[in-house]
């Protein structure tokens, strides 16, 4: 019923402030017309939820007298209107935000809508190839938002999940970064990470790993589904030329339980982490062993008496007889960090782990200025 519009040779009217919405019906003049619920959402964001109820109550109004159809003419009459804007400022993204935020509204007073999201979403996809490069980056900021905001439970038909597919991987190569951006944060619910051939798993991974701006691959490490053979990738990532990119990777990573990752894996990641210049990395990285791997690891096959309990059982995840430089440069990083004291170990019950953490303890004496 409603058919997406090609954006390639839609007419475009007046800017978004200053466009008339369609005469109120007789006997409602207090209703407010759908430009002047958009203007107040572009004021600020605390107004959204406000006007997102006025513009589902005259959509429902709408739907009751037979004058939907009226209804989505209009309401993407406006939405092309933002589509030509280029310019970041924050009433425009205000408004971008409201149009993804009435399309997957979804409320004890409103429910969502299957049909106007699919219908939406249907509509931006015929645009998503236009010439102006300011188009083609709006249809895939709101498409990317519709997706991350859609519920659960909602069903878009088997042609238009290919169709959307198809479209954003051809958005991932995109000229203008920005669009590649969104094209790839818009992939991350079509992915299967289970499946190494997977068409969407595959451009992910390629934007992360060789994409020229930062943005784009930060943005493919958060839009990554996390299985064994995507692992290393992220892994391999922690080694980026952008200090945002290297960062990103270890906070994803840390949402990683350790027996996820392969000892090597480990090993490299502790490696990159300790030794990166960056400070910011660094802390990224300390922040993931001290409140991350510590705690999970807590409890864990620690033998009655043996020191520092927490760092050994940590350590028995590093392989320290094969890989004993990178555990000692590991276990110099934790010891900086905590404030607790190593015992003396117990000699019957002293394992690998626990000499060399007992080692580097005694090595950083002299530094702290003990006996």
């Amino acid at each position: 019923m409603h058919k997406p519009v090609d954006g390639q040779s839609f007419e475009l009217g007046p800017a978004l402030s200053q466009m008339t919405s369609a005469s109120p019906r007789k006997g409602a003049k207090a209703a407010p017309a759908m430009c002047d619920v958009l203007n107040d959402c572009q004021r600020s964001f605390a107004a959204h939820r406000k006007c997102i109820v006025l513009l589902q109550q005259q959509k429902q109004r709408c739907d009751a007298e037979g004058r939907l159809e009226a209804f989505y003419d209009e309401f993407l009459g406006h939405v092309k209107q933002l589509l030509v804007v280029f310019n970041r400022s924050p009433a425009v993204e205000r408004v971008a935000q409201f149009f993804v935020d009435f399309a997957v509204y979804d409320g004890q007073d409103f429910q969502f809508d299957e049909a106007f999201f699919n219908w939406l979403l249907s509509a931006l996809l015929g645009m998503s190839r236009a010439k102006d490069k300011a188009v083609r980056f709006r249809v895939c900021q709101l498409v990317s938002g519709l997706m991350a905001g859609l519920v659960e439970d909602a069903e878009i038909g088997d042609d238009m999940w290919d169709d959307l597919q198809k479209r954003m991987l051809d958005r991932v190569t995109d000229k203008v970064v920005a669009t590649r951006v969104h094209a790839v944060a818009a992939l991350k619910r079509l992915q299967d990470p289970t499946d190494r051939d997977n068409p969407v798993v595959k451009t992910i991974l390629m934007a992360m790993e060789t994409d020229s701006a930062k943005e784009v691959r930060k943005t493919a490490i958060k839009a990554i589904g996390l299985s064994r053979f995507t692992i290393q990738a992220l892994v391999a990532r922690t080694r980026d030329v952008s200090e945002d990119v290297r960062k990103e990777a270890f906070r994803v990573l840390t949402l990683l339980d350790l027996k996820a990752m392969s000892i090597f894996q480990r090993v490299t990641l502790a490696s990159n982490g300790v030794n990166d210049r960056d400070e910011g990395v660094h802390t990224a990285f300390m922040d993931m062993v001290m409140t991350n791997w510590l705690k999970r690891t807590a409890g864990l096959n620690n033998k009655p008496g043996s020191l520092a309990v927490k760092p050994a059982a940590l350590l028995r995840f590093f392989d320290v007889e094969n890989y004993e430089s990178e555990g000692a440069t590991l276990a110099r990083a934790i010891l900086k960090e905590t404030e607790h004291g190593v015992v003396m170990p117990n000699l019957d019950t002293l394992d690998a782990e626990g000499a060399l953490l007992w080692r580097v303890h005694c090595q950083l004496l002299p530094q702290h200025g003990d006996p």
